[in-house]
């Protein structure tokens, strides 16, 4: 559970909303929101208020908001090295050898089109380790099924044992 999350549960313990907490704590409504969204931090000043306003420690707030960021971090770290792995393991399958410079830099879609051409089956799920389902079927469907004939049969076998289409072909012949 993150910090947020945890925040967000000790406003509905006390049975307030985050209007309530808007009020008491002369903070807009949404920039409350936005921070229990995850999608803002808030300043220190404005943590020891609302720990204030919720009967919490001095620094409780600003603790958990510190720890959200510094796991948001280590997942971006993380998702780097993955990728790096990802990316080498493209290289051996053959990938990239177009590439004079580092593929290191090139955008994901990029290095998703590459893992579908090149991977074996049996390693594209290393692609779920990096990017949703959907981002990887919304790459294939732009930049692998526009290609038509000339990457048919992979297309078929992607739609079949990746993507577990149940009619390949009339999917594929929609895209094409």
């Amino acid at each position: 559970m993150t910090g947020r999350n945890e925040i967000s549960e000790i406003i509905r313990e006390r049975k307030l909303s985050q209007r309530d907490v808007s009020v008491m704590s002369n903070i807009s409504y949404q920039e409350i929101n936005m921070f229990l969204k995850g999608k803002r931090n808030i300043t220190i000043h404005k943590t020891l208020i609302l720990d204030n306003v919720l009967g919490l420690p001095r620094g409780t707030i600003a603790e958990k908001q510190l720890r959200d960021e510094i796991e948001q971090e280590q997942n971006k770290m993380d998702n780097e090295n993955k990728r790096k792995v990802l990316i080498d393991r493209i290289k051996e399958c053959g990938g990239f050898w177009s590439y004079d410079s580092s593929p290191y830099g090139l955008n994901d879609d990029s290095v998703i089109e590459e893992a579908l051409i090149h991977l074996p089956f049996e390693e594209i799920n290393l692609l779920e380790s990096c990017w949703s389902r959907s981002k990887i079927k919304k790459v294939w469907k732009e930049k692998l099924l526009v290609q038509g004939k000339r990457l048919n049969i992979l297309n078929f076998l992607l739609a079949l044992k990746i993507f577990k289409i149940k009619k390949p072909q009339q999917y594929i012949a929609k895209w094409v």
